[in-house]
């Protein structure tokens, strides 16, 4: 939790496991996307106060993961793409040097 001034957005350590958490986001009961305000109980009392606090929000956590043993596939995956797409441009450059200048 960073606070600093203002607002602040309110990130709670999550161990997953071995693998990667894409979005983790704190949301409330309307949907949004909570944002920490400057409150008492978070900026001058406990941590017990302020996760009292917190807790009385009613909010609750999203968090998309893919799990390592779906590495490999997403780096085959995003190869394939960067390899298609430097051939696609490979090709246009040959095509432009062969057959001239646009006017």
């Amino acid at each position: 939790m960073g606070l600093g001034g203002g607002k602040a957005d309110l990130q709670v350590g999550c161990d997953l496991g071995v693998g990667q958490a894409e979005l983790d986001q704190t949301i409330t009961t309307a949907g949004r996307v909570f944002i920490l305000p400057d409150t008492p109980a978070c900026q001058s009392g406990t941590q017990q106060a302020c996760d009292a606090w917190i807790a009385s929000q009613h909010v609750r956590r999203v968090i998309t993961y893919q799990p390592a043993s779906r590495y490999r596939a997403f780096q085959w995956h995003e190869t394939a793409l960067f390899l298609a797409l430097t051939t696609a441009l490979a090709g246009c450059c040959l095509w432009r040097i062969r057959h001239g200048r646009l006017p």
